[in-house]
């Protein structure tokens, strides 16, 4: 009789101590399991908010940075832009705005005094004018014509069918510099000035 007690008892202990085990194993589980979750948010939170902060970087940063640096000229000046092979000195007459293109040497954009004349230049370091002409523009074009610049080398250029753009290339050497300039009626003379001060060097 009394070892049989004793052997209840055993298993009552036994059992006790299992019931207890078995509750601090949960307890740990669920303080474990509520740590990891907590970490997992943190790390997605974190994940997100550099992917927003990322994507408004590259939204606002280009406009920033030509609002930054777009320049007026007080007096009659240049510029110069790059290709890896080539480059161009661009005339930049007083009162122009000069906007350079971001993160990009080879290009440059001039907008008259009065806002409304707008010439894009991109340099090239090579290929066919012709090509590069059809490739610029942004519209169907009229016959081509060719020229010579007062610097002596060749200008091929178009106006589109609508007549309101002028698209050309100034040839020298191997480089190419390209041209699209708007509205044309009533700015002929001043792309003309600016087309005779360019000077492209390879």
């Amino acid at each position: 009789m009394r070892i049989a007690e004793a052997r209840r008892c055993t298993r009552d202990v036994y059992s006790a101590r299992f019931r207890v085990n078995r509750g601090a194993f949960r307890e740990d589980f669920e303080v474990a399991r509520s740590s990891v979750q907590r970490a997992l948010g943190v790390v997605v939170l974190t994940a997100v908010v550099t992917a927003m902060l990322g994507v408004a970087v590259v939204a606002l940063l280009p406009p920033i940075w030509v609002a930054a640096t777009t320049l007026v000229a007080e007096d009659d000046t240049t510029t110069t832009i790059r290709a890896e092979q080539a480059e161009a000195s661009v005339p930049v007459p007083a009162g122009w705005a000069m906007r350079p293109t971001f993160a990009d040497e080879s290009r440059v954009t001039l907008t008259s005094p009065d806002g409304l004349m707008q010439v894009d230049l991109t340099l090239r370091d090579g290929g066919d004018p012709v090509v590069a002409l059809g490739d610029i523009a942004p519209r169907p074009l009229d016959a081509l014509s060719r020229e010579t610049t007062v610097a002596g080398q060749e200008l091929v250029h178009a106006n589109t069918q609508d007549g309101e753009l002028v698209v050309g290339v100034v040839v020298s050497g191997n480089a190419l510099l390209t041209f699209v300039s708007g509205p044309r009626a009533g700015y002929d003379a001043e792309l003309a000035e600016l087309l005779a001060q360019i000077d492209v060097t390879s």
